[in-house]
């Protein structure tokens, strides 16, 4: 797998952050991801978005991400959800709540 800095991206570089989306897309990191990597581990602290592993996987070709969202069967939004970031302090009941939102629901 490759890093971030092989991919030309800032070691830091996270996908899920705010400022980005603020600032800008990511369309040419998105781009890259397509040709490089189109299944990458984006690696993030345990203290940020509020999940407690070492970060998450990026799926970036239309076609996989299609793929993923249609396979209930091998991946889950059961058990973290669908949604890519949430508060960084976000207590345990709190993230429970998230996951009666519809988009959290598999098929």
């Amino acid at each position: 797998m490759k890093t971030a800095a092989e991919l030309g991206l800032p070691a830091d570089f996270d996908f899920t952050d705010p400022e980005l989306y603020g600032n800008r897309m990511p369309h040419e990191e998105f781009a890259t991801l397509r040709r490089e990597a189109p299944v990458w581990w984006n690696p993030q602290p345990r203290t940020v978005g509020g999940f407690t592993d070492d970060g998450y996987w990026v799926i970036s070709k239309h076609h996989d991400v299609r793929e993923v969202s249609l396979r209930t069967d091998i991946f889950s939004s059961g058990r973290k959800g669908a949604i890519p970031r949430l508060e960084d302090h976000i207590s345990p009941e709190e993230f429970q709540a998230t996951l009666s939102v519809l988009i959290n629901k598999d098929a």
